[in-house]
């Protein structure tokens, strides 16, 4: 895949994660709203009804975090493995960047070999720095996944409730 393609295929994830976000803050705000005024009546009229959403509330919500801390670990499990590659080719660059250094035979050849060897460096860090973008935006997916799944799922059973 072309990279200018990886980039427009990112923002779009971006994007689309950006709008999940959004709603699960806006659903969360609807939910938040309804158990207070559930808590409110429980107050003055307690009933099982009221127990069984507590509940179900508390057990829905370690669920959904539960779901979420084990999907973002193993993304950022690809985001460490995905360092240390690129810390170890680092590596084996600098050795060849040395050889190739060392074997200059004037000021200007050295020169030159500074500049390619800085301008590959760069580029390689340019894009490893959008790969982890991209990693970032699939753990940021996956780990609102449940949460959103859950919290959207609340709002509409307490608006119908």
């Amino acid at each position: 895949m072309s990279q200018n393609r990886s980039i427009s295929t990112t923002a779009a994830k971006a994007a689309r994660h950006a709008v999940r976000a959004h709603e699960t803050a806006t659903a969360t705000a609807e939910v938040i709203a309804a158990r207070v005024e559930m808590g409110r009546l429980a107050m003055t009229n307690p009933s099982l009804e009221h127990a069984g959403e507590a509940t179900t509330m508390v057990a829905e919500k370690m669920l959904a975090f539960s779901e979420a801390g084990a999907a973002m670990a193993g993304k950022s499990g690809e985001m460490a493995a995905s360092q240390m590659r690129f810390a170890m080719d680092e590596t084996t660059h600098s050795g060849a960047a040395m050889a190739k250094l060392a074997s200059c035979k004037s000021p200007v050849d050295l020169a030159l070999a500074q500049g390619q060897l800085a301008m590959n460096f760069f580029s390689r860090s340019m894009a490893h720095g959008l790969s982890m973008g991209a990693m970032a935006v699939r753990a940021g997916e996956v780990g609102l996944k449940p949460i959103h799944r859950t919290v959207t799922a609340n709002a509409k059973r307490l608006k119908t409730s």
